[in-house]
């Protein structure tokens, strides 16, 4: 098997891949320029709306909750991020028994359910769904089989379509709150590659900066933004954001691979933040409006410092500075953030941070933020705990030097090869590859 992890427009080889603890994006998915589309339900000629009333359909108990919770999910992520509409994406969903089998398929939006197999329209009175299908036998059975996660674009009855795992594993259990949620963040993903003008780059997480004295200003930037958001005053929240922008920028001007922050939470930072949104005030969901500073990472870990420290921190760090601007009533910060600009970098232009007074603020925020200088001693603890942590993308450490520079190979796909490696049934998520040796050589390098 070979596993690739995705970049954008290419793909970075390793041999395996030690997941997370919850399914990921790690970087993007290809980029389809130029590649014909199937039409999208929006688009004139495709067949919208399915009628209320729909035959009757005896579903299981824990299909009408998937159904309700999804439904709950579509609607309150209406206006969560201009432009984004749930609707516009044909869902598959992979019906698994809790052994992983499939057992079925649920059609959402999808505009030619029948061509995935016997395909029974169910009632959408009650939701903002523009159709809805129950999928007896699917056509696809072999690629809704094979998919573990959830796949950004795939061909499924003959439309480009969005593909997620419904049961089977821990994860995707679709009865919860947790999966409406983050099959909207998945969703999300798929407009940001339509849309979006950061088109992203290598992930050179093992590459990162480790050293103490960056680990020390990136928790400090975490307990700026910590009291950012959670001021009791309007002064008092600009005064910790201005220390928010002065310790990113401070850190950037150290080190070039600090420029990795700002790309991912343009792109996990805002799909976390539409997760929030749509949670709204509903406790329920995993993400809501009440704890945007839950996850930030304000101390600095003894373990898994690649996996917190160069990933996972960005999807609350960028979501939290979203809701920062919301807080300071930025003006047209999707459009901007569309365009290809960072939260860090809209708020540093709101609030007018010039470069001249970094140094000062950042002495300001060790004092207000780090009084007892517990973070170096942190800081210290992880830098050595870090040169002993296997690869991110698994096996053994590829540093190669004090920084941690990895050397990873580069292997660009083209489009025919991609499209190549999906007709052979490849397994192709947001994490990474999974193609078969036999895949991998009849495709790549296929003019």
């Amino acid at each position: 098997m070979v596993v690739l992890g995705l970049v954008a427009g290419a793909c970075q080889s390793s041999t395996t891949i030690t997941a997370p603890s919850e399914p990921i994006v790690t970087t993007f998915p290809v980029d389809e320029t130029g590649a014909e589309e199937s039409p999208r339900p929006s688009e004139p000629g495709v067949a919208t709306a399915t009628p209320a009333a729909a035959p009757s359909v005896d579903l299981s108990d824990d299909l009408t909750t998937t159904i309700d919770n999804i439904a709950s999910a579509f609607t309150t992520a209406l206006g969560a991020w201009p432009g984004f509409e749930p609707n516009d994406y044909p869902v598959v969903l992979a019906l698994k028994d809790d052994d992983g089998s499939l057992n079925g398929a649920l059609a959402i939006n999808h505009p030619a359910a029948d061509a995935l197999g016997t395909a029974t329209a169910l009632d959408i009175s009650d939701t903002a769904f523009v159709s809805l299908h129950l999928v007896a036998d699917p056509a696809e059975r072999a690629a809704l089989q094979a998919l573990e996660a959830f796949n950004f674009r795939v061909v499924l009855g003959g439309v480009d379509s969005f593909a997620m795992v419904a049961g089977g594993d821990e994860f995707f259990v679709p009865t919860t709150k947790m999966y409406a949620s983050t099959l909207v963040h998945e969703m999300f993903h798929v407009y940001q590659t339509d849309v979006f003008a950061e088109r992203g780059g290598s992930q050179d997480i093992d590459g990162y900066d480790y050293s103490p004295e960056s680990l020390v200003l990136i928790g400090l930037e975490q307990r700026a933004l910590r009291a950012a958001i959670g001021a009791d005053s309007r002064s008092d929240r600009e005064l910790a954001a201005r220390h928010v922008v002065a310790i990113r920028n401070t850190r950037l001007a150290a080190d070039p691979r600090v420029a990795l922050d700002g790309r991912q939470e343009i792109r996990e930072g805002t799909a976390r933040y539409v997760e929030h949104v749509l949670g709204g005030n509903d406790t329920s969901y995993p993400y809501h409006l009440g704890n945007f500073a839950d996850q930030l990472t304000v101390d600095i870990p003894d373990a898994d410092i690649k996996a917190t420290m160069a990933f996972g921190r960005w999807y609350a760090s960028g979501a939290a500075t979203m809701h920062l601007l919301s807080q300071l009533d930025a003006e047209d910060v999707s459009t901007r953030i569309d365009r290809g600009e960072r939260p860090v970098d809209v708020l540093a232009q709101l609030l007018a941070v010039e470069p001249m007074t970094y140094d000062s603020l950042v002495a300001d925020a060790l004092a207000a933020y780090d009084p007892d200088n517990e973070l170096a001693e942190q800081a210290r603890i992880a830098g050595e705990a870090v040169r002993n942590e296997p690869s991110f993308w698994g096996g053994a450490n590829t540093a190669t030097d004090d920084a941690g520079a990895a050397d990873l190979e580069q292997v660009a796909l083209t489009q025919q090869e991609l499209d190549c490696l999906v007709e052979r049934g490849a397994v192709i998520t947001n994490e990474v590859l999974e193609i078969s040796n036999e895949d991998w050589a009849a495709c790549y390098g296929q003019p």
